[in-house]
C-alpha cells in the first residue's frame, strides 16, 4: 500500500470532521449574532458625520480621547458595552458556541497536522502523487471553481492521473 495513499485517507478523515466543526461554528456563530448581536454599542456622536458602533472598550478609549462627547458618555458606553458582552456570553454557555469555535480550532490543526504527514511521505504510486494534488487543491484553492492559474491547471493533472490509474487497472484486471 502506498504510504501516501494512507495519509490521504487519514487528512480525508480529518478534512471532513474540520468542515463539519466548521459549518457547526458558523450555525452556532449566526444564531448568536441573530439573537443577540455582535456585542456592541451604537453612539451618535454631534462630532462625527455618522454614528459610530463600537465593539471593544480598546476602540472606545481611543475614540474617548478624540472625541468629546463620547468621552463625556464614555462610562455609560463601556457599561452598555459590557452588558451586551454578558447577555452574548449567557447566550454562548447555553448554546455552546465557545466549545464549538475551540472544536474547529482543534479539527482544522488536526488536519493541518495530517497534511503535512502526506506532503512529507513519498508517494509510490500514481494515486498517491494523485492524493498529494488532491491535497493541495482542496486547502490551498480559493474556490473549488476559482480558473486563475494554477488551479485549473492542477485539476486536470489530477484527473490525468486518476485517468490514467483507472486504465491502467483496467488492463492489469
Amino acid at each position: 500500500m502506498d504510504p501516501a495513499l494512507v495519509a490521504w485517507k487519514s487528512w480525508r478523515s480529518a478534512h471532513r470532521n474540520a468542515l463539519n466543526a466548521c459549518r457547526k461554528q458558523q450555525r452556532l456563530e449566526t444564531e448568536l449574532a441573530r439573537t443577540v448581536g455582535f456585542p456592541s454599542v451604537t453612539f451618535d456622536a454631534p462630532e462625527l458625520p455618522q454614528p459610530v458602533r463600537i465593539a471593544s472598550l480598546q476602540t472606545l478609549d481611543e475614540l474617548a480621547m478624540r472625541v468629546p462627547s463620547i468621552r463625556q458618555a464614555q462610562a455609560f458606553l463601556a457599561a452598555e458595552l459590557h452588558a451586551h458582552r454578558a447577555r452574548w456570553d449567557e447566550a454562548d454557555r447555553r448554546l455552546g458556541y465557545s466549545a464549538a469555535l475551540q472544536q474547529e480550532v482543534a479539527a482544522y490543526t488536526d488536519e493541518a497536522r495530517f497534511a503535512e504527514r502526506l506532503l512529507s511521505v513519498d508517494a509510490i504510486s500514481i494515486a498517491g502523487v494523485a492524493a498529494k494534488i488532491d491535497i493541495l487543491i482542496e486547502t490551498e484553492a480559493p474556490s473549488e471553481t476559482c480558473d486563475e492559474f494554477p488551479w485549473p491547471a492542477l485539476r486536470k493533472i489530477r484527473s490525468d492521473l486518476i485517468r490514467i490509474m483507472h486504465q491502467t487497472l483496467d488492463h492489469t484486471v
